[in-house]
């Protein structure tokens, strides 16, 4: 569809980098380096409908709407139901900007054996980001089949076979619509790290150095420039359900946590260094290494547009409460204002902000039921900075006058990481303690006074959390009741370890022959991916990582073919040396063994948990791999060949939590990769300086395919089938190059 109809965006990105540096002998063992640098990324993501009249909101005569995209651009336009139409789009235009400033000094003082190095960084690192141009985003009006559906005989419910989303358009009976209102449209997270380090290379003797050193990183949590940041606290009582969590402010206001950031800073972050390298036997080389390292993320840096804003933006949401009926008509026609019905306005809604002693900005912190979850910063994570201890041993030896090997144990352990989900602990998530289970299906009835007697008497115990509550069982047993979720931003508590045995040989130039071969044989653990309950604990979920490759082969290689040589092969023939010389063949070899497959479930009956995870079947016995290897026999016309025994596995008993492990059920793992690409070229001598060069490529030589796309949703009746070919087809290339 042509514009306005169609969803389309622009992008203005723009870069800026300004470097200042100034290096001072002092003496000639004594060196300082200062650097000063500023970088900027600003990027527009545009929305190419806003500020053009013809097709606003506005102009189309719907009123009662706020400045920016909501009026002045054209609205998203949604069609629900049988045989809808394609809905007209539009995208939020929203600008990000990042601005980094750091310092650096650097002294070098050679002394000795001895080379010390000290010196610090400061930065100041600016994540800025506007929410949405003209603080408003465009209105999205949806429609539906119900508004113009017929009732079903007898009753008052419509039938969802009738009725046409466009005819409701047509009426302008609008089955829901909203937008978002910024009270503050521009937000600014702001860092603050600092770093120093001190290191001394000590070249104890003329076969031993070592090195000895110390880093120490203080990164604050990140805080909002003008204190437009909201979180969830937990430990104070709300007074109007008298639970505890309320939704509390940034800054010294009411309802403020009298703080610039919930975030406590970590004041220990202190990183050592410990190297060895120790040469013997004239060509053999021991080195070791082991440190502990900070990098950024979570509340003290990473990759966060903005900090939640709940209080700080309106969202009102007209929405049909009666079948068949609209939230409300768009319609000024004759018939409709004669009847009392024409409208052309959105209806009417409290604008943010609004301020009030006992209220926060555009919602209330002590309102039961929020129309929005909390999001928690737990002050003692989201401090935490990820940490890992590297640690390496290796034998490096001279095999031969260009050929070396060597031989190294690499290891590395991380904790406090980022979790992909952020229900990893179910009580600061909000989830329901799955011991509760044992109430089956009481947790989906409502919280009358029956239903909660019928609970009690099977866990005494269960009772209303106050007064006023209203919603089911389930929702009544959660840690914080009065709000429908929490979000546990920065609940940083993954862990990983890896361990490889490495292995590199190395050729130089020989006789034209250059090549590498590197090997790694490796384990790669952790538990962050898919969590079944944040109440268990988290070794349950500890298994091989998703990325986890215990093979890992990569040979390449160049080799200027001898052929064409005075005297070799072609003898003295100048036309067959004419012929043969200057040819030149390299390739590039790779073997990868396949990453472990995470299998879950579907259809699970375990309200209130996680990922709805299998258990496995007691009663299997052999190989869960099945129908040989993956993608044999799949053709054009036979595509459903399960390779995974759907019998391995069972659905979870109802309210109870699958067993399987995180990934590599029954040694799961997917297909391995191979991949065979060479080149074969020719240079040729023009004149003067000038050459051309010829050029043949093949990719996938030997045209292997790797299949994906691998089904692994137990309950699912494609599970264990593959779907998609994962790599790429064969190809060959010809090219040619002139050099003058």
């Amino acid at each position: 569809l042509p514009l306005p109809y169609a969803r389309a965006k622009f992008y203005i990105p723009q870069t800026k980098v300004f470097i200042f540096q100034h290096t001072y002998v002092i003496t000639p063992t004594v060196v300082n380096q200062f650097k000063y640098a500023y970088g900027r990324y600003f990027d527009i993501d545009g929305n190419p409908q806003y500020g053009n009249k013809n097709w606003s909101a506005a102009s189309a005569g719907i009123g009662n709407l706020p400045d920016g995209q909501a009026s002045q651009s054209f609205p998203e336009i949604k069609y629900h139901g049988h045989d809808s139409p394609t809905q007209w789009g539009v995208d939020n235009q929203y600008e990000s900007t990042f601005n980094t400033y750091t310092m650096v000094d650097n002294l070098q003082w050679t002394h000795g054996k001895q080379s010390w190095e000290f010196g610090f960084q400061k930065q100041w690192l600016q994540s800025n980001y506007l929410q949405a141009a003209g603080a408003s985003r465009p209105l999205t009006i949806n429609y539906s089949n119900s508004q113009t559906g017929q009732y079903e005989s007898g009753s008052t419910t419509i039938d969802p076979s009738t009725g046409y989303s466009f005819a409701s358009y047509l009426l302008g009976a609008v089955d829901s619509a909203g937008f978002d209102e910024y009270s503050h449209n521009v937000t600014g997270l702001r860092f603050r790290p600092f770093s120093v380090y001190a290191q001394d290379n000590y070249h104890a003797t003329n076969n031993l150095t070592l090195n000895l050193g110390l880093r120490y990183d203080l990164y604050p949590g990140m805080r909002e420039a003008n204190h437009a940041m909201s979180f969830f606290n937990p430990t104070i009582t709300n007074p109007v359900t008298g639970t505890p969590g309320i939704l509390e402010f940034a800054g010294s206001g009411p309802d403020s946590c009298q703080c610039a950031t919930p975030i406590h800073t970590y004041w220990q972050n202190f990183g050592p260094r410990l190297g060895l390298a120790y040469s013997f036997l004239h060509d053999t080389v021991l080195h070791a290494a082991w440190g502990i390292m900070y990098t950024h993320g979570g509340g003290v840096g990473g990759t966060v547009l903005g900090p939640p804003t709940l209080g700080f933006t309106a969202s009102p949401n007209a929405v049909s409460t009666v079948s068949g009926e609209p939230a409300f008509y768009l319609n000024n026609s004759s018939y409709f204002t004669t009847n009392g019905i024409a409208n052309t306005n959105f209806p009417a809604y409290e604008k943010a902000p609004f301020f009030n002693a006992g209220y926060g900005t555009g919602f209330s912190t002590k309102i039961s039921t929020p129309s929005s979850s909390m999001t928690y910063l737990d002050p003692y994570l989201s401090g935490r900075a990820p940490e890992y201890e590297n640690w390496n041993f290796g034998i490096q030896r001279k095999l031969m006058r260009n050929m070396t090997i060597a031989v190294t144990y690499v290891g590395s352990e991380g904790h406090f990481e980022p979790v992909q989900n952020h229900d990893a602990r179910g009580y600061w998530s909000n989830e329901l303690n799955p011991k509760y289970l044992a109430l089956g299906s009481l947790l989906s009835d409502p919280a009358t006074a029956a239903n909660i007697a019928k609970a009690d008497a099977i866990m005494p115990g269960v009772k209303l959390p106050y007064a006023s509550f209203t919603g089911t069982i389930e929702q009544m047993l959660k840690p914080f009741p009065q709000y429908p979720g929490v979000s546990d931003q920065f609940g940083n508590v993954g862990n990983s370890s890896f361990n490889a045995l490495e292995l590199v040989l190395r050729q130089r130039p020989t006789h034209g022959l250059t090549f590498t071969v590197n090997y790694t044989w490796s384990k790669s653990i952790d538990d962050d991916g898919t969590f079944r309950s944040g109440y268990l604990n988290n070794r349950i979920e500890r298994s091989l990582s998703v990325a986890d490759m215990p093979q890992n082969l990569n040979v390449n290689f160049v080799y200027n073919l001898p052929f064409g040589r005075k005297g070799t092969l072609t003898g003295n023939n100048p036309y067959a040396r004419a012929i043969t010389k200057d040819w030149a063949l390299s390739g590039i070899v790779t073997y990868q063994s396949g990453t472990p497959l995470a299998i879950t479930a579907s259809n699970c009956i375990a309200p209130g948990q996680g990922t709805c995870m299998p258990d496995l079947n007691p009663n299997f016995s052999g190989s869960a791999r099945i129908n040989g290897g993956w993608g044999s026999g799949v053709t054009s016309t036979n595509v459903h060949i399960p390779f995974i025994n759907k019998d391995a596995f069972t659905i979870p008993a109802p309210y109870t939590i699958g067993n399987a492990p995180r990934t590599a059920p029954y040694d799961l793992f997917g297909p391995a990769y191979k991949d065979v690409a060479i080149s074969l070229r020719r240079r040729f001598h023009v004149y003067g300086p000038t050459s051309l060069q010829v050029q043949a490529d093949a990719f996938n030589l030997f045209n292997n395919v790797v299949f994906g796309g691998i089904n692994t949703t137990v309950g699912d009746s494609n599970f264990g089938e593959v779907s998609k070919q994962a790599n790429s087809s064969r190809d060959i290339q010809l090219a040619a190059r002139l050099s003058f």
